[in-house]
């Protein structure tokens, strides 16, 4: 999702598989309190896992976008990683099922990892569950220091996949459920409905995060709500002036734009074309043969030709028929 310009802050990382990705400063807070969660926990041995788990989870994450937008025939050049995933600016097909495959493709991968890392994190640690701690810091307080390395690093990512996860889907244009809540909608509601509804869903999230966030005292948790509310008001002054930040189109009309074939499809226009013109250099070369064949009949009669030259005029004629046939 793009994020609002307070937050837009980046500097470039690297550029892999033609993407240029970029890394935001809320990635770099969200490791640097996890640093110090692990060193005053007493556990400074763990410290590397903060610097290595937030940026190739949320790197996995906003690739899975990319990837896909690729393979549904869209396309994405730059993603810029944050502490919960990615902003990314795409350039899809604009049908309902392509935007919810992108947006959905984010969360998918990181449940595939917290399922992973939960398994190896249960088959070492007594009682373990990322459940229990998807609203606490790291869970690190609970890592026993007779607990395997390997282990605490699963747990630890299984932490931190769970949260990009489930708070992905919260219908906000800072996440993924920004468009993946308007792919779903858009087919039952219409494009402009679906919009509304995603941003009135979105106060809605905002404001029962903040409450939440007040009754149990969560400074972090309030500050992510009152970002929360501040997108939605976002989204709503620009869905008030007839453009959707999301889909970047005027709800109202955007869906007569003319649709863009996918990557498969594009992958079968290919492969037909390359099988035409294979045929049709086929037909080509027997047509040579078939005319240079019957000239020799014309000069010298059919006796002329060796059995080998009957055999392959036979062949070529047989061929010409059959494609005849199957034209009519």
């Amino acid at each position: 999702m793009e994020t609002m310009s307070f937050f837009g802050w980046s500097f470039p990382l690297a550029r892999i598989f033609g993407i240029s990705v970029r890394i935001n400063w809320t990635l770099l807070v969200i490791m640097v309190f996890d640093v110090v969660i692990f060193a005053r926990g007493g556990r400074p041995d763990l410290l590397w896992f903060a610097l290595v788990v937030p940026p190739i989870a949320v790197g996995l994450h906003a690739f899975a976008h990319v990837m896909m937008a690729r393979i549904t025939g869209g396309r994405a050049d730059t993603t810029t990683l944050w502490a919960l995933g990615d902003s990314t600016s795409f350039d899809l097909p604009f049908r309902a099922g392509n935007h919810f495959a992108v947006g959905i493709a984010g969360p998918f991968a990181s449940m595939v990892l917290w399922l992973i890392c939960e398994l190896i994190a249960r088959s070492t640690i007594p009682a373990w569950s990322a459940w229990m701690w998807l609203l606490g810091p790291a869970g690190v307080r609970v890592f026993d220091p007779a607990v395997p390395m390997g282990a605490l690093l699963a747990g630890y990512a299984a932490i931190f996949n769970l949260q990009v996860m489930v708070l992905n889907l919260i219908p906000s244009i800072l996440l993924d459920g920004g468009r993946i809540w308007r792919a779903l909608l858009w087919p039952m509601l219409g494009l402009r409905r679906a919009v509304k509804t995603t941003i009135i869903m979105g106060f809605v999230a905002s404001f029962a995060i903040t409450g939440f966030a007040v009754y149990h005292t969560s400074f972090s948790l309030l500050i992510f709500g009152i970002c929360l509310l501040m997108a939605s008001f976002s989204e709503h002054r620009s869905f008030a002036t007839g453009y959707d930040v999301v889909f970047e189109a005027e709800p109202g009309f955007a869906s007569h734009r003319p649709a863009k074939t996918s990557w498969l499809s594009r992958w079968r226009e290919r492969r037909r074309q390359a099988r035409d013109d294979h045929e049709a250099q086929e037909q080509a070369r027997e047509q040579e043969i078939l005319d240079r064949l019957l000239s020799k009949v014309g000069e010298h009669g059919l006796p002329s030709l060796s059995p080998q030259e009957r055999d392959t005029l036979q062949a070529i004629s047989r061929r010409q028929k059959e494609r005849v046939a199957d034209r009519a």
